[in-house]
């Protein structure tokens, strides 16, 4: 027989959750480093900032000082110089936080300097009326951000143990996704009605506030939860070289395969990156001229929350599967998922395919994130690790940048003719993720040979474990 409910217990139960939250946040916040929420804060601050202002606050304003012809130009030009800003002071501030000895450890100094740095600059992106001064402010906060996420890059490294750093990465980018995604929508919904004029509009301020506010509270919450404390030594963190006796020699065949397959692995996620941030960065500007939406900002909210939950449904399944059914088959899908759903962007004259297509592409981002993290974390040396990882940073920025660069592009294809320059763009995207597939072979290829080589032995247990 059914069991029947009983709607007062129900709410009686519900009831008691709700008055138990504030315990159980204090008892998360307590336990320090040993929590991945507070490993995770960080990022959903740095991420609300920096998303909101790069596919939002900053196209708005390069539309107040850009002729129309230019806008694409100018955008690419701004942010690309920021990119050279962030490679050469993230590299540089991990390394200045790795000597660092201090009473609040070596990252949270860091992570708060960083951080009052962008409270302190933010601002000024509502003030600078210039090409110069708007390319002085966005270089300015690259700078901040990567004071703080430099040093923060290792934070999962100095208190996980191996075995579970694969949840706390899982974590931690989900952190990303949601301050990034639910930020970015909300000052999106902000500023669909504020137009465009000739100064940011009291809406603008109200955005900056905003993340500004989320940065402060992530800020106050990482100090308060990861500085260290009398007595508390965090987790110990497990040995990443095998025990004398099971040593694998260092410079083996299979590293060296692990090595060229991680190679091959980062020119296909600097094509992957390229193409995904091409559809961010100048998806406003696309939905405003190819589409024609009189509600550009509003549509790019609806885009930009359907690509947010699409990769949130697809971000842990997709690491399951990887497991089960290998790594190289997620990401082959996931190349051709954001290829085939991109395609249909030449076509479409209204929002609704617009969301609906924007939900297929997070799903693809999603499987791309859980796939690429577990392919790499097989592929790289354990001995070594971190400073091999740090590589995927510059993979990212390549991919980065080539989109940016394309703004010129665009830019000069639209002056020939009406938005050909966007047709080129998404022909260019599906053309970037067709050929990352053989990069990705490449890599899969590398893959089992380092498999077949370490079959068996306590290095590939432990890679397992890492990848759980």
């Amino acid at each position: 027989m059914a069991r029947s409910l009983n709607p007062i217990a129900a709410s009686s139960s519900i009831a008691v959750r709700i008055r138990d939250f504030p315990d159980s946040a204090r008892r998360v916040y307590r336990r320090g480093p040993e929590s991945f929420t507070n490993l995770s804060v960080y990022a959903f601050g740095l991420a609300a900032l920096w998303i909101s202002v790069n596919t939002v606050l900053l196209q708005l304003r390069v539309l107040e000082i850009a002729d129309e012809d230019q806008k694409n130009s100018i955008l690419g030009a701004i942010a690309l110089v920021g990119l050279v800003v962030a490679a050469l002071s993230q590299p540089l501030m991990g390394a200045l936080s790795d000597r660092t000895s201090s009473r609040w450890g070596k990252r949270v100094p860091y992570i708060v300097a960083g951080n009052l740095g962008l409270l302190i600059t933010v601002p000024f992106l509502g003030i600078a009326n210039s090409f110069l001064s708007l390319l002085i402010v966005i270089a300015l906060i690259q700078l901040f951000i990567h004071v703080s996420q430099g040093p923060a890059n290792a934070l999962l490294i100095d208190h996980v143990p191996a075995h579970r750093r694969g949840s706390g990465a899982g974590a931690l980018n989900l952190s990303r996704v949601i301050g990034g995604g639910l930020t970015t929508v909300i000052v999106m919904v902000l500023m669909s009605g504020s137009g465009t004029g000739d100064g940011p509009t009291s809406w603008y301020w109200i955005s900056i506030g905003l993340v500004m506010t989320v940065l402060a509270l992530t800020t106050l919450w990482t100090f308060g939860s990861l500085r260290p404390k009398p007595g508390h030594g965090g987790v110990e963190i497990e040995p990443l070289v095998a025990p004398p006796d099971e040593t694998i020699p260092a410079a083996s065949a299979e590293d060296s395969h692990a090595m060229k397959g991680y190679y091959w692995f980062l020119i296909a996620m600097a094509m992957m990156v390229g193409a995904l941030t091409a559809m961010q960065i100048f998806a406003l500007f696309f939905l405003r001229d190819k589409v024609g939406l009189d509600n550009p900002t509003g549509a790019a909210a609806a885009l930009t929350a359907t690509i947010v939950i699409g990769a949130a449904i697809a971000v842990y399944p997709s690491g399951a599967v990887s497991d089960r059914f290998g790594r190289m088959r997620v990401l082959y899908g996931a190349a051709t998922v954001i290829a085939v759903s991109a395609l249909p962007m030449l076509f479409v004259s209204s929002v609704i395919p617009v969301v609906i297509v924007g939900l297929f592409i997070g799903v693809g981002a999603g499987m791309f994130l859980s796939g690429g993290w577990a392919l790499i974390t097989e592929l790289v040396p354990a001995e070594g690790a971190g400073k091999s990882l740090g590589l995927t940073a510059f993979s990212t920025l390549a991919g980065t940048g080539l989109a940016r660069l394309s703004g010129f592009g665009i830019d000069a294809l639209n002056r020939q003719s009406e938005n050909l320059g966007y047709d080129a763009l998404i022909i260019g995207i599906v053309f970037l993720l067709v050929v990352a597939i053989y990069p990705l072979r490449q890599a899969g290829l590398s893959l089992s040979r380092v498999r077949s080589a370490t079959s068996g032995t306590r290095a590939d247990d432990s890679l397992s474990t890492y990848n759980s």
